[in-house]
């Protein structure tokens, strides 16, 4: 970002650091089920995407915790690679012996130049029209790509912890 001075602080998401917030318990601010809106922005820099990759943002769940089913994706902002641009990515798992992921990709992305962007998504669960992104301040629509709409489902809601710049317990 143009205004960012050159010592501005950040967090250096190299797949060694992340930051991790706990969930305070049932019922809090960072559970979301149907009819919960969730919005999510964050200023990114990036020197490269691969096409296909999935570069997490900020995820709640799908981290490998004892205790937690293994796919308890409950929300997720992530980047990614399509056609050697970075797109705002939403993903969430549904809940249910019949759950899977659902996964939104916003139509717009940036290049990855290594300047900052920024990215945000906006969500409400069990309305799947509802998505939207805006890059670099411009609105985009975007589709559904991996398990398909999601109006009927419930998200996975748990206690497991919210992890920003990783998941799966490791990297990307």
């Amino acid at each position: 970002y143009p205004l960012f001075s050159s010592g501005n602080s950040t967090l250096v998401v190299d797949g060694r650091s992340w930051l991790v917030v706990e969930d305070p318990g049932d019922a809090s601010r960072f559970d979301f089920t149907s009819g919960d809106s969730i919005s999510i922005e964050a200023w990114v820099r990036m020197d490269s995407v691969a096409d296909g990759a999935q570069t997490y943002i900020i995820g709640k769940g799908r981290l490998q915790h004892s205790g937690f089913e293994k796919d308890n994706q409950n929300f997720a902002l992530r980047l990614r690679g399509i056609g050697g641009r970075a797109h705002p990515s939403f993903l969430f798992h549904s809940a249910g012996a019949d759950g899977r992921f659902h996964r939104w990709n916003s139509g717009a992305g940036f290049e990855p130049d290594g300047l900052w962007h920024h990215v945000a998504v906006s969500f409400t669960f069990g309305d799947a029209d509802s998505g939207r992104a805006w890059v670099d301040g411009a609105p985009s629509a975007g589709t559904w790509d991996m398990g398909g709409s999601s109006a009927d489902r419930d998200p996975v809601v748990d206690n497991d912890q919210i992890w920003i710049g990783s998941s799966k317990g490791n990297g990307f």
